[in-house]
């Protein structure tokens, strides 16, 4: 999560895509740097949410928070 995951989410910002990241679906190195890692993500790169508010959108078509 806190290499691979984050490096993709950046890229796609690069291309101007926009990224969800479902929090509880993701592991990384340790606590800590999965912490640090959903933070830079939710602050500059993209959206941190959880994978029921991200399921419940697509069954929805109601992505609006």
């Amino acid at each position: 999560m806190n290499v691979f995951v984050e490096a993709t989410v950046r890229d796609a910002f690069m291309r101007d895509y926009y990224a969800v990241v479902p929090s509880d679906l993701t592991e990384a190195t340790s606590a800590e740097a999965k912490r640090a890692s959903l933070a830079n993500i939710d602050a500059f790169f993209g959206q941190v949410i959880d994978s029921e508010s991200l399921f419940r959108c697509w069954q929805l078509d109601d992505c609006s928070g």
